[in-house]
């Protein structure tokens, strides 16, 4: 996949959050929305857990999926995030996954 993002019409996002950083996930969807209103710019498919992810799939799978697709990985580090206790989602987007706290 190329970077030559201005002649497309859609480029694949990943956001990868806690779910208890409820207001930043608000944030981000916002900007989103923002950027997908703007004339003549791609517009953003954004990969979110709860609205990417169908009942009953099997939701590793989906977010392998959905982290394969990406062209945009963007993670949404704080004290929730490191909390979980890991970064599987930085790991499998071919990052290094090496967070420790302030």
């Amino acid at each position: 996949m190329g970077n030559d993002w201005a002649s497309r019409s859609t480029v694949a996002l990943f956001f990868s959050y806690s779910h208890n950083d409820g207001l930043v996930k608000q944030i981000v969807e916002r900007a989103v929305s923002a950027c997908n209103n703007r004339d003549g710019a791609p517009k953003l498919q954004m990969f979110i857990d709860e609205r990417s992810i169908l009942p009953g799939e099997v939701w590793r799978g989906e977010i392998e999926d959905g982290l394969r697709r990406t062209e945009i990985f963007l993670p949404c580090i704080t004290p929730n995030e490191t909390a979980r206790g890991y970064a599987r989602e930085i790991e499998m987007a071919g990052g290094t996954a090496c967070i420790s706290p302030a």
